[in-house]
């Protein structure tokens, strides 16, 4: 499911690495960061078709813990798997 939302951007993250070799990951989520439980709910329908849920925690947490609820309620369905896969941004950033 993909949506548009008004007056916001798509998200972009920049890596960058300094001379040591260390790695810092810049996060403007941009329109990822306005994802909600309300969002999920009515993308359940494709989300119980799936064979497989990833959730990177790229979103709100409250959107990814619906979306993780919602397939366990659909666990009987086509889902063979759920696959939580963390990004580095902190999920404290999304949690409000």
């Amino acid at each position: 499911m993909c949506a548009r939302v008004s007056g916001v951007s798509s998200g972009v993250a920049v890596i960058t690495v300094d001379e040591q070799g260390a790695n810092t990951i810049i996060v403007i989520p941009g329109a990822n960061g306005e994802v909600t439980p309300a969002d999920v709910d009515l993308a359940q329908p494709a989300i119980a078709q799936a064979g497989v849920l990833v959730c990177q925690l790229e979103v709100p947490l409250a959107a990814t813990l619906a979306a993780l609820r919602g397939s366990a309620c659909a666990a009987g369905c086509a889902r063979s798997s759920i696959l939580r896969r963390q990004s580095r941004i902190s999920p404290k950033k999304f949690s409000g």
